[in-house]
Formats: structure tokens, C-alpha cells, sequence
């Protein structure tokens, strides 16, 4: 009887210890950059460059989109309150532009057999608004939200066309994406190992596959969310112009 009294009278603090052990903290120690080229026509996208595209010269002011880590992404909370935010448009000459665009991510240490992104902002955080997040969150950025929308903008591509080919860049070309439905996502097989010691894994994005069937002579403005399927063919397309190297 009294070693049941006794048992009776320590279970509740047993109970009580276990209830109280700390929650297990993510190890996210590891570092990984991406570096994103962009090309067109197999050579560097320069920012504010002159191009043909369906027979008109365009010039580009601006490429830039959200993205976030897929691959393990239940697994690995170091991504739990933050996105990625890859802006191209600094790359404004050839030198900067065969470089790319390097993102620094934090991972949990470990070798992983595959890399994803998800194109645009994740769910939960795409609920929330740029002041529920610290400065230097990249979900801060007050511009790249849009109330009206109640999303980021996932996508911009910005620039002007010479419409009439009388040398003057008087038309606008604006593609903006956002909104939950029209979010993509790209999947790289590939083994990596990741420590504390930055690793780079190099992709090349193709210009020429991101515009693939969008034609700025039919189509120079995407920014109404009326345009849901375009936004969605043009996130198609994004994923599909990423390819690693």
C-alpha cells in the first residue's frame, strides 16, 4: 500500500517534468548560396540592354520575384518566417550579369539528394503584412505588397517597348504576379552536403523560356488579379526557365 501511495503522489510531478522539458531548437548552422544567371539568347540578361523580342525592341528597368525552400520544408524549420527575395535589377552590365545573383540561405546541416523552390510567398506568410515582420526580413519591403490584392507581388518584370519602331521606348510592359493560386515551384535532383561552410549551387534562369507564349504586343500589362491565368502561365514559366548547372 505504500509503495502505490507513493507512486500515486510522484506521478503528477513526473507528469509535470515532462510538460516542461525546453522545445527542441532547429540547428540552422548551415549555409547555402544559390547563384541565380540570368540569360537570353545564351548570353548575360542585362538590365536596361536593348532586346528583340517578337520583333520589337524592348529594354527591361526591372526582374525580380519571391521565392521560398521546398525541398524538406517540413522537415527544416529555418524558413518558418521568412521568404527569399531575388532582385536582378542591379545586374545593368555584362560583368555583373555573367556573375549572377547570389542568395544566402540557412539550412540545417545535413546531405540532401534534392533542391526546390517554391515561386512566390508561402501561405502563412503571404497572410501577413510587411509591418508584421522585422527590417530586415525580406517580407518587410512595404513596395512589394499589395493591399488590394492582399499578397505580395510575387513577380515584376517592368520595362518599355518601342511599340512603333520609331525609336522611341514610349510603350510600358508590366507583368505582375501574386496571390496564392498562382504560386510554382522547381525541383533540382542533386546531391550537396551542407555545413557551416557556405556551399553554391549555380542555376541559369532563361529569359527566353520565361516569355515563352506571352507576346507584349498582345499583351504589355499584367497586374489586375481578373488575370489569373496569365499569372499563373507566366509562374509556369518561371519555373520551368530555372535549370541548374
Amino acid at each position: 500500500m505504500k509503495k502505490i501511495m507513493l507512486l500515486l503522489f510522484t506521478l503528477p510531478f513526473l507528469a509535470t517534468k515532462c510538460n516542461d522539458e525546453p522545445p527542441i531548437i532547429a540547428d540552422c548552422s548551415g549555409n547555402l548560396n544559390i547563384n541565380v544567371k540570368p540569360v537570353f539568347n545564351n548570353k548575360p540578361f542585362v538590365i536596361n540592354s536593348v532586346y528583340i523580342i517578337n520583333g520589337k525592341k524592348v529594354r527591361f528597368s526591372k526582374l525580380q520575384f519571391y521565392a521560398y525552400p521546398t525541398t524538406d520544408a517540413k522537415r527544416e524549420p529555418c524558413y518558418n518566417n521568412e521568404g527569399l527575395f531575388l532582385n536582378f535589377t542591379g545586374l545593368d552590365d555584362s560583368v555583373t550579369a555573367s556573375k549572377g545573383l547570389v542568395v544566402k540561405i540557412k539550412k540545417q546541416p545535413g546531405t540532401y539528394t534534392t533542391f526546390g523552390l517554391g515561386f512566390g510567398v508561402d501561405d502563412d506568410l503571404n497572410g501577413k503584412k510587411p509591418q508584421d515582420y522585422s527590417s530586415d526580413n525580406p517580407l518587410s519591403k512595404s513596395e512589394e505588397y499589395w493591399e488590394g490584392w492582399k499578397s505580395y507581388i510575387f513577380f515584376k518584370l517592368e520595362g518599355l517597348m518601342d511599340k512603333d519602331g520609331d525609336g522611341t521606348f514610349e510603350t510600358g510592359v508590366t507583368y505582375h504576379t501574386g496571390s496564392n493560386e498562382v504560386k510554382t515551384s522547381f525541383i533540382s535532383n542533386q546531391t550537396y552536403t551542407v555545413t557551416d561552410k557556405a556551399i553554391t549551387l549555380n542555376f541559369e534562369l532563361n529569359i527566353n523560356a520565361l516569355l515563352n507564349n506571352f507576346d507584349f504586343n498582345v499583351l504589355n500589362k499584367i497586374e489586375n488579379l481578373s488575370q489569373k491565368d496569365k499569372m499563373k502561365d507566366l509562374m509556369n514559366n518561371l519555373a520551368g526557365a530555372l535549370k541548374s548547372l
